[in-house]
C-alpha cells in the first residue's frame, strides 16, 4: 500500500471518530434537555433512550446502577431544575 493509502485510513479512522463525539455530544445534548425541563414532552425522552442498546445501564451520580427500565423512572423524579437533582451542561 502506498502513502496515499495510509493517508485515507486516517482519514477515515478520524471521520470516524468524529462521527463517535458528535454522538456522545449529542446523547448529552438530549439528557441536558430531558433533566433541565421538567415540561420536556415524552418523545425526547424516547429519542434518547433510541440511542441506548437493550441491556445498558449508567451509574447514578448516587452510585445506584440504573438499567433501561430504572433510568426513566429514577431520572424522571429529578426532571426539572434543582439542586437536589445537580447539574448537567455542555459547553
Amino acid at each position: 500500500m502506498g502513502v496515499g493509502g495510509g493517508i485515507c485510513s486516517s482519514l477515515a479512522q478520524t471521520l470516524a471518530l468524529l462521527n463517535v463525539l458528535r454522538e456522545v455530544a449529542d446523547t448529552h445534548t438530549l439528557i441536558e434537555q430531558w433533566l433541565s425541563n421538567a415540561e420536556c414532552p415524552n418523545p425526547v425522552l424516547d429519542k434518547l433512550l433510541q440511542r441506548f442498546e437493550p441491556g445498558f445501564s449508567m451509574i447514578s451520580p448516587n452510585g445506584t446502577r440504573l438499567d433501561e427500565r430504572g433510568f426513566p423512572r429514577s431520572s424522571h423524579a429529578c426532571v426539572g431544575p434543582g439542586p437536589e437533582c445537580g447539574s448537567i451542561s455542555m459547553s
